[in-house]
């Protein structure tokens, strides 16, 4: 059985640092996934797109335009996202909502996200 590596490169205040190796296997768990959040019902309104890396990064939005506004939510299939009253991912969220998403949040989280986490299903 073959194991391969990536080689990662971090540059840290314009030098870079030692090489470091990032098993292939860990790299593919790294899952990105890309979602669109409106400030309206019916998935209308202004909207804006969003890249995070599933399973670990909570998105907040405290002291953005879109703290307390999101509405409805595109999600891609093989995906689901949970959405949150504070800004950490934690406290009174929404259930999961998966692919293809909701076009209308549940009333006790309309107007109310100020964070969000995706996880591949």
């Amino acid at each position: 059985m073959h194991f391969f590596t990536l080689i990662a490169f971090v540059p840290i205040f314009g030098q870079f640092a030692h090489a470091a190796a990032v098993p292939v296997a860990q790299i593919s768990a790294m899952d990105i996934v890309t979602i669109t959040t409106y400030k309206d019902a019916g998935r209308s309104g202004a909207s804006q797109t969003w890249s995070l890396a599933t399973q670990s990064q909570c998105i907040g939005l405290s002291g953005t335009e879109w703290n307390d506004v999101i509405s409805s939510v595109s999600i891609p299939t093989g995906y689901r996202c949970r959405f949150w009253t504070s800004n950490n991912c934690d406290s009174t969220s929404t259930p999961d909502i998966y692919a293809p998403g909701t076009d209308q949040f549940p009333s006790n989280m309309n107007d109310k996200t100020t964070s969000f986490k995706c996880y591949k299903n």
